[in-house]
């Protein structure tokens, strides 16, 4: 059986959290995007320096700009190499809107039938104010394009709200799980 979990939300939304609660009853594996994305990217042309240079210059938006494509590649990385796995997406991994990448994202995403978002609500004002507490001034900034996202609510199949509770959270989305026969 191949089978998989895909957890999206902004910075601070619980995804690595309710990933690993969920992997451990489930008996899959578990993997964070943000904590391979350096491994992943060192198969590409991706420049520490460069993201570097571009923070410092550009601040946070020319740092995001210049790692969409490794973005796209890293989904693109793990969705062909792990199965029966929980896979917590990083608060950008899935926001392309406007980008080359949107619909190429769409496309890839289309067949995964257990993709949830987490979002504290969806009430978009309310949301930012539970995140803001969480999550430092970038990120803040990033879960903005996050919550805006046409390419985040396109991908998700399930939207999990309201829980600030991690087990409730994952409870809410075992209940939802679609499992091929």
């Amino acid at each position: 059986m191949k089978e998989r979990i895909i957890l999206i939300g902004p910075c601070g939304a619980g995804k690595t959290t309710v990933g690993r609660i969920l992997s451990n009853i489930m008996g899959f594996g578990f993997v964070d995007l943000d904590s391979i994305r350096e491994a992943v990217y060192s198969e590409t042309d991706y420049s520490c320096e460069e993201a570097d240079r571009l923070y410092r210059e550009q601040g946070v938006m020319g740092w995001y700009s210049y790692i969409k494509p490794y973005e796209f590649y890293s989904v693109k990385y793990v969705l062909s190499h792990y199965y029966n796995t929980v896979i917590a997406f990083g608060g950008g991994q899935s926001v392309y809107d406007g980008t080359e990448w949107e619909q190429p994202f769409i496309h890839l995403m289309r067949s995964e039938k257990n993709v949830f978002m987490l979002a504290p609500s969806l009430n978009e004002t309310e949301a930012l104010s539970v995140l803001d507490k969480r999550i430092e001034v970038d990120e803040r900034i990033l879960n903005r394009l996050f919550i805006q996202s046409r390419t985040s609510r396109a991908v998700s199949r399930r939207i999990i709200t309201g829980s600030q509770n991690p087990n409730d959270t994952a409870a809410a989305i075992l209940r939802e799980i679609i499992i091929s026969p």
